[in-house]
């Protein structure tokens, strides 16, 4: 048997690989348009950020996490214990600044300066955290009517550095990418043994 036709399958295998390899790097590259005679050369996402971009926020806006769903969060986040903490370490502050600390240092007045910064921060602390419970809901709808979630995302995604985005999700699919070259270089491989198998018959 002519050793030609042995090499039909290695060819197609070398062809069928090379060609989805070059597929998946021009899913990137080039990153800015390049000019070959009458074409005009771009990576299919950098071509497309901005479809991308507003393809992404769409999805995430209306499948994934929504204005209504952040707004729920904040509604149902426990924040009081960070609210007394809060008011806590501001009014310590304000006593270290003052004149007040020095007082409250002395041995007589101390301990009943001390008591009466303890009621200071749970009074304020109290009347704080009630206020906000009285506007919370007023506040979660205005939150969600004014946040534009698909826009803070578009925008985010259209401002990713290409070679970034190309080292994160090559190294997130690294293994599903190197899959799919094999199967170009298996392929290959088939049609160049059916194309031999062809010679040899007819």
């Amino acid at each position: 048997m002519d050793w030609r036709y042995l090499m039909l399958p290695v060819v197609g295998a070398v062809i069928g690989w090379i060609t989805n390899y070059i597929a998946i790097k021009m899913l990137f590259r080039p990153h800015r348009p390049v000019r070959v005679l009458f074409w005009r050369l771009q990576g299919l996402l950098p071509k497309r950020r901005k479809e991308f971009a507003q393809s992404i926020a769409r999805t995430v806006e209306r499948d994934l996490l929504t204005a209504e769903d952040i707004g729920r969060f904040i509604d149902e986040v426990e924040w009081e214990e960070e609210v007394e903490r809060a008011v806590a370490q501001t009014v310590e502050a304000r006593l270290r600044d003052s004149r007040i600390h020095r007082i409250l240092n002395t041995p007589i007045v101390g301990l009943i300066g001390q008591e009466v910064v303890r009621q200071v921060k749970r009074i304020v602390s109290r009347a704080v955290i009630a206020k906000v419970h009285e506007h919370k809901g007023g506040l979660v709808e205005k939150f969600q009517g004014s946040i534009q979630l698909k826009k803070v995302v578009s925008e985010r995604v259209d401002s990713f550095d290409m070679e970034k985005l190309e080292a994160v999700l090559m190294a997130l699919i690294a293994k599903e990418l190197t899959y799919i070259e094999t199967v170009g270089a298996v392929l290959g491989f088939c049609i160049g043994l059916v194309q031999m198998a062809w010679l040899l018959l007819f």
